[in-house]
């Protein structure tokens, strides 16, 4: 959950299938608006550890269609452990549009 023009952070930990932490070869993620399939952040690469913050401005947390209370968005997270072994997932989360807001 997150207030409409409020900045967040998301912190991932990339799991092996052991359910153990790895440092992958490669990370990115991305940010849409899931009702308008609006790109709110593209593909942006990570710093790779095995424990990354991808950090959400303010400026990506806009209502997409003020006349509604809340709007869900979808991060992506791509990461890559090895020749072929793309893994991704997506986290839903709901922005809340304050009404005083704009």
């Amino acid at each position: 959950m997150a207030n409409e023009n409020s900045a967040t952070q998301v912190t991932i930990t990339p799991l092996d299938f052991d359910g153990e932490p790895f440092t992958p070869i490669n990370a990115r993620y991305r940010l849409d608006d899931q009702a308008t399939s609006t790109e709110l952040i593209a593909w942006t690469d990570l710093t790779v550890a095995d424990e990354m913050e991808i950090s959400i401005p303010a400026s990506a947390h806009t209502m997409q269609n003020p006349a509604v209370d809340e709007e869900t968005k979808v991060l992506t997270v791509e990461i890559n452990y090895g020749l072929d072994t793309a893994h991704v997932e997506e986290f839903e989360y709901v922005l809340f549009n304050k009404q005083f807001v704009s």
